[in-house]
Parts: structure tokens; C-alpha cells; sequence
């Protein structure tokens, strides 16, 4: 008897504490299930991280708890109660409300004109109710009220287009709960943002879960969710291979359940640079271009891969773009194998044999509408390699060699498709990035400029394309990375470089040390960002 009551005790607390429970929710779309019999459930008061891998099913069920997607079967719960979420509207009406990576803000509007986008308070009185005169003295005291009462640190009056990234990811957030949300679905929300903000954005997540609120977290970051969530759920091709309290797994674990494969070091061995170099690859003299890279000097070997660390606005990635000739040079040298040279493009770079793997793979990295074939060879092909030039100056690339060379590249690399000739926007996230690898793998270059090249891709993708740098760097390329990932740079890099304000202010070489992780990297940083702020 007992038991029994223990049962219903038990029984009665989790209906109290769940807020959203997924039973047996399966999805197919045409050919593919992109989910099979899954559960799921989030607490109040909890924040519970849903991993898995690149077409796990992971985006696919957060439409089904946000209202976007219906589900062919099975059954959710609120509050213990059956529910159907026909749309966002109805989920957002019940408690759920999700804030997508790619936030919906409008950013010459205020913190709090943000908040009540729908819900500005009127001027009192007859007239202004009923002409609809708005009362920013209501709206900016009821902004901050509400501010604080969540814990945020944000002034209502100030233009959310001069916030920062994680202040934005705030305000998206505080709307949600001016909304009365309960329930967070939380898609990437730390993608793109340094670890500083990262963990500021961390400490705000764990007050919400203090006030009661659950949170979804769908990230790519093992660290960041083994460290976060009070509970894990990982997803591996449509399936729920396992939910764990955080505290019981480590990532290594986590990796293999993600995976399905027993893994070793997640990144490659550091090789370090080629004894028998004299002249290095690729050398930057004081180079200088408008308006963030200000006086860089280092020097990339054959064989290596150099780092460039540094917080949001320092020149990483406009040291990247200038060698490559998107951005005009200004001053300095860019020196190859010890000659100067000077692209005034980016053809005549890719000419030379130099790969830009950019960060914004959407807008810059792939012609989503093109087939998989054509983005893997137009590099080779603008490089004239198994190309010809007409009389007109149009480059033409024979089929059968296209074709030859595009299903070897998708073997090689791993590229989940059923065809080389579907749209490359068809592919999931980590496999269109494998397709902008696979672009300059095609042209074999002997200098690669990546720029976040892992970003928002899932681990199991993240290792194979940290093995590809790896292995093309033992080629006798030269590579150098731009990561707002500190783990990442120490991981895969044998020398980082750290720029702040437009200039290189400090060097590391990490072949010559076993005992460095991302957070003395993070220290390093901070402190030469400090001296230089000083200094200036």
C-alpha cells in the first residue's frame, strides 16, 4: 500500500512539474522519417538540451512543440492535458513560444516598443484610448518593471540595433515571456556569439530556470549543454537513443550516443610545423585594409594551421577577407612561398590556388538553387583545372569529369545525398558545409582561409571536417582558421594568433605545450584584449 501511494505521489508531482510531454510523435516527410515514435517531455524549472546530429530530427520536432509542423502521429500533452498545436499562435496561446537563431527584432525600435510590439500602452483617457496615442511613460516604466522582475539587464529606451548579439537574444526572449510564455524552445541560441557572451547569456538562462520557466535548448555546443542542461536528450536518425541527467554523462558519451561510433580525441593531432621549411606559405607584413584590419604581421608554414582568436569586431575575419581580395589592401605586404602578390579579387586568388571557406555559407558559401555537382566544381573550374576557355572567355567544364569528380568528393567527404544533381539547399547543415570543403578540395589549394568553418554544424560533422583541415594541411597547404570556438582553435591549431583592435597582440605556439585549454585561451584574450585597451 505503500508503494502504491509512493506511485501516486510520484505520479501527482510529475503532472504538477511537467509542462510539455511528446509520446510516440512520429513525421515522414515523402521518402524520409524525420522522426520515428519519439518522446519527449520538459519541465518547469528545467532546462533540458536536445543534441543529435545534422538530420537527427532535432528541427523537425521543435516545429511539432512550437505549433509550425503537425505530426502524422502521436500525442502532446500540457499541463498534463491532451493539446493540439495547429499553429505558433495557438502554441504561444497555451505557454510555448520559440526564438528562432535567426531573430525576428526590429532593430530601430526600442528594447521595449520590442516587448509590446502589440501590446503599446495608450495615453489614458477617452481621447487617447480611442485615438491610440501611445504613452511612453507607461511603456518604458512597464518595460523596466518587467525587466527586472525577470533579472535582465537591458534599458528599455535603448535601439536594440546598437545591442549587441546576446542583448538581442534577450530581448527575444523577455517578449516571449511579456507573452506569458512558461515554455522556451531555445534553436542555436549561442551560435554565433563569443564565449563571453555565451556565458552571460548562460547565467540569464539559469535565472529563468530558477523562476520556474523550461527551457528547450537545441545547440551544437557538447560543452555548452553538458554544462547548462539539467537534462539531455539525444535524437540519431529520428529516434530517441537516450535521455540523461547531465550529471551522468560526459561528452565523450554523449559523442557515441550522438554518433553511434566510439570515438577517440575529437580532434586530430597537432603536427606542427614541417622541420625542412625555410620560406613560409603565407606571410602578412603589417597589413592594413579598411575599416577593422589595422597592423597584422604573422606567418603560416606548409603543413600548419594557425588561429586567429579574438572577441567579435577585433579583424579576424578581415584579415581573412584582404588576403583572399575581397577587401581592398591598404597597407603592408602579402608575401606567398616569399613573393609578394597582390589579389585584387577573388578570382585572381582562387587562380593562385588560395580557398576562402566563408562564414555565412547561405549567403556567401553555396548557390543553394545549383546542384551539389555544380557548387563542388566551380572552384576547379575558375581555377582552369579540367576546364577550357571559349573565344566569348566562358569556362566550360566537361560533364563526364564534373560528374567524376563530384561523386568522388561526395564518397570521400561523406555527403548525405541521393543524387549529386539535387539543389544544395535540400542538404542539411553540416553536409552543405562538406559541399564548400568539397568546392576547394576539387581545385587542390595550397593556401585555405576558413572562417568559422565548423559554425552551427553537429559534432559528428565538426570531427570529419576537422580531419579534412588536418589532412589537407599534411598536403602542404597552409591554413588559416577564424573560430569564436576557444575548444576548437586549441584543438585544431598548431599556432593561434590573437588580434584585437585591428592588430595582432599576442602569439602561442601550441605544439609546444600539453597543458593549455580553452579557458586559459579565453584569459589570454581577455588580458591582451585589456593591455591593448590600455595601451591605446
Amino acid at each position: 500500500m505503500t508503494d502504491d501511494v509512493t506511485d501516486v505521489e510520484q505520479a501527482r508531482n510529475e503532472a504538477v512539474t511537467t509542462l510539455l510531454q511528446v509520446e510516440a510523435v512520429s513525421k515522414r516527410y515523402d521518402a524520409t522519417q524525420a522522426l520515428d515514435c519519439v518522446d519527449f517531455d520538459v519541465r518547469a524549472g528545467e532546462i533540458h538540451a536536445l543534441l543529435g546530429e545534422n538530420g537527427a530530427g532535432k528541427s523537425t520536432l521543435v516545429r511539432i512543440m512550437s505549433g509550425a509542423v503537425q505530426p502524422d502521429e502521436g500525442v502532446l500533452r500540457w499541463s498534463g492535458d491532451e493539446t493540439s498545436l495547429n499553429s505558433p499562435g495557438v502554441a504561444l496561446k497555451v505557454g510555448i513560444a520559440v526564438v528562432h537563431q535567426e531573430l525576428a527584432l526590429m532593430p530601430h525600435l526600442t528594447v521595449a516598443e520590442n516587448l509590446y510590439l502589440n501590446m503599446i500602452p495608450t495615453a489614458g483617457g477617452r481621447i487617447g484610448e480611442a485615438v491610440g496615442i501611445v504613452s511612453r511613460r507607461r511603456l518604458y516604466s512597464r518595460a523596466a518593471e518587467f525587466l527586472r522582475s525577470i533579472d535582465f539587464e537591458l534599458d528599455p529606451r535603448s535601439l536594440v540595433g546598437s545591442l549587441n548579439q546576446s542583448q538581442r537574444q534577450l530581448v527575444e526572449i523577455a517578449r516571449a515571456l511579456a507573452q506569458q510564455a512558461r515554455l522556451i524552445l531555445l534553436d542555436e541560441p549561442t551560435s554565433s556569439l563569443p564565449p563571453h557572451e555565451r556565458q552571460d547569456l548562460a547565467n540569464r538562462l539559469r535565472s529563468l530556470r530558477d523562476h520556474g520557466i523550461g527551457i528547450v535548448l537545441v545547440t551544437h555546443l557538447l560543452g555548452e549543454a553538458h554544462e547548462l542542461a539539467d537534462r539531455i536528450t539525444v535524437l540519431r536518425d529520428g529516434r530517441r537513443v537516450g535521455t540523461v541527467s547531465s550529471d551522468e554523462i560526459d561528452i565523450q558519451k554523449l559523442i557515441e550516443l550522438m554518433t553511434g561510433r566510439s570515438e577517440g580525441s575529437i580532434f586530430p593531432e597537432h603536427d606542427g610545423r614541417r622541420s625542412d621549411e625555410r620560406v613560409p606559405r603565407l606571410e602578412l607584413r603589417h597589413l592594413a585594409s579598411y575599416p577593422s584590419v589595422k597592423d597584422v604581421s604573422f606567418a603560416v608554414f606548409a603543413g600548419e594551421i594557425v588561429g586567429l582568436a579574438g572577441l567579435v569586431g577585433a579583424g579576424r575575419t578581415g584579415v581573412l577577407e584582404t588576403i583572399f581580395g575581397r577587401r581592398t589592401r591598404a597597407d603592408g605586404d602579402i608575401l606567398v612561398d616569399g613573393r609578394p602578390v597582390n589579389y585584387r579579387s577573388p578570382l585572381t586568388a582562387i587562380e593562385a590556388g588560395v580557398a576562402f571557406i566563408p562564414e555565412d555559407r547561405q549567403t556567401d558559401g553555396l548557390f543553394p538553387e545549383q546542384s551539389i555537382r555544380a557548387n563542388v566544381v566551380i572552384a576547379a573550374a575558375q581555377a582552369k583545372r579540367g576546364a577550357k576557355v571559349t573565344r566569348l572567355g566562358r569556362l566550360v567544364v566537361s560533364p563526364r569529369l564534373a560528374r567524376q569528380v563530384a561523386a568522388k568528393l561526395i564518397t570521400a567527404l561523406q555527403i548525405r545525398t541521393p543524387s549529386s544533381e539535387l539543389a544544395a539547399r535540400t542538404l542539411s547543415g553540416g553536409n552543405q558545409q562538406k559541399v564548400v570543403l568539397a568546392r576547394w578540395l576539387a581545385m587542390e589549394p595550397s593556401i585555405v582561409l576558413a572562417d568559422d568553418p565548423t559554425r552551427g554544424v553537429s559534432i559528428g560533422s565538426k570531427i570529419e571536417i576537422y580531419q579534412l583541415l588536418r589532412d589537407l594541411a599534411r598536403r602542404g597547404a597552409a591554413i588559416v582558421v577564424v573560430s569564436s570556438e576557444f575548444e576548437e582553435l586549441v584543438g585544431m591549431c598548431d599556432r593561434v594568433i590573437i588580434v584585437d583592435q585591428g592588430a595582432n597582440v599576442a602569439k602561442l605556439d601550441l605544439t609546444r605545450t600539453t597543458d593549455f585549454g580553452a579557458d586559459d585561451l579565453l584569459h589570454l584574450v581577455l588580458s591582451s584584449t585589456t593591455v591593448q585597451a590600455e595601451a591605446s
